[in-house]
């Protein structure tokens, strides 16, 4: 008997604490009810940077790929798809990529 309600009591215990999980990240990631669109342009002086520095080795997949589009585009701005986590760039702050460091931002419509 003691052993089934340990049983219960730590099955319980991860079910719980994977829905904390869900909620934790939910909570902290930022609710896009509009386009997001990533800005990102080269600049001289880290230290200028508001935010954090991330190495793009940091950034998962999706993140580099739109990081990628931001740069090779004209104006520097790449629309942030509905299932990529944007929130590393919503604090600010800037990616060390290649040698070079971006500052980036966040816009919505």
């Amino acid at each position: 008997m003691k052993r089934l309600l340990l049983i219960a009591l730590v099955f319980g215990a991860v079910i719980a604490g994977g829905g904390l999980i869900a909620v934790w990240d939910d909570a902290t990631t930022p609710d896009r009810t509009a386009a997001a669109f990533l800005h990102a342009e080269r600049i001289d002086n880290s230290s200028a940077v508001d935010g954090s520095v991330i190495g793009y080795e940091n950034l998962t997949a999706d993140q580099q790929t739109v990081f990628e589009r931001a740069i090779a585009d004209d104006l520097n701005i790449t629309e942030i798809p509905d299932d990529t986590n944007a929130s590393v760039w919503y604090d600010g702050g800037a990616v060390r990529y290649q040698n070079k460091t971006y500052e980036v931002a966040v816009s919505e419509t």
